[in-house]
């Protein structure tokens, strides 16, 4: 159990014997989520990823950027480990019709260097038809340089 730290294990041991789940911390969920997996305590990581799709769920539009990078981070974390994709399909179809153009160039500009994949298309999927947000990262990406190369020279 070296792979959690003592208070995840406590907290973990104190669940198996009461046998509930109160509320989570946000703070606890990716660890407590983790510990429960690995070691197969299906109503715990049940419970864990219930939490998760509330939070999702209970999301407004008014979410301020770390609240909504929270929900991605997490939705991303499981998806990689778990390879769930649900938490992230739930949490596009609730935000992609709002506005999410600063989200998007903040996320953008705080982790370009390392968007995968599965991190442009959520990036996509959020900007809709609102194209003209992906295009200004693209020109702030490419502006300064000499020449393009062949990969991306017929933007």
């Amino acid at each position: 159990m070296s792979d959690f730290t003592a208070d995840i294990v406590e907290m973990f041991i104190t669940l198996l014997q009461d046998g509930e789940v109160g509320e989570i911390r946000e703070e606890d969920f990716r660890e407590l989520h983790k510990i429960s997996s690995v070691f197969k305590v299906e109503w715990l990581a049940e419970s864990c990823r219930n939490w998760l799709l509330e939070k999702i769920s209970g999301v407004a539009e008014t979410v301020e950027y770390e609240s909504l990078l929270y929900l991605a981070e997490e939705s991303f974390s499981i998806l990689e480990k778990w390879n769930l994709a649900q938490f992230l399909q739930t949490l596009i179809l609730k935000v992609r019709f709002w506005n999410n153009s600063v989200f998007i160039s903040r996320y953008f500009r705080e982790n370009n260097r390392q968007l995968g994949t599965e991190k442009w298309k959520f990036l996509l999927y959020l900007a809709g038809t609102n194209s003209g947000v992906i295009l200004e990262m693209i020109i702030d990406q490419i502006k300064d340089m000499d020449s393009l190369d062949d990969s991306i020279r017929y933007l």
